[in-house]
C-alpha cells in the first residue's frame, strides 16, 4: 500500500523480484486488485503459492528476512506490506 503509485509499482516489481529468487515460479504479480485504491491509498498485491507438505515457518521465516532486506531501502520504508494467509 502507498499513496504514490509509481513508487508501488517500482516497489512491488523489486518485492516480486527478491521473492521470485527464493520460491521461483511460484511467485505472481504483482497485480492491482479489482479495487486499486481505497481511501486515497493505492494497493497492489503479489500472490504466493507454495505446497501443503512445506514448512509454514520456512516460508513464514524466508518472507520476513525478505522483508528486512527490502526495508533496509530508505526510498522503500513508508510502503506497507500486508501478508494474507490462505486469501479467499
Amino acid at each position: 500500500k502507498h499513496k504514490d503509485p509509481q513508487l508501488l509499482d517500482n516497489s512491488t516489481a523489486l518485492f516480486a523480484d527478491m521473492l521470485r529468487r527464493v520460491f521461483g515460479s511460484r511467485v505472481m504479480g504483482p497485480d492491482y486488485p479489482a479495487v486499486r485504491k481505497i481511501q486515497n491509498v493505492y494497493l497492489k498485491q503479489i500472490r504466493l503459492k507454495y505446497e501443503k507438505d512445506a514448512s509454514d515457518k520456512q516460508v513464514k521465516d524466508s518472507i520476513s528476512q525478505l522483508m528486512d532486506t527490502f526495508y533496509q531501502n530508505v526510498g522503500f520504508k513508508s510502503i506497507r506490506i500486508n501478508i494474507d494467509v490462505d486469501p479467499a
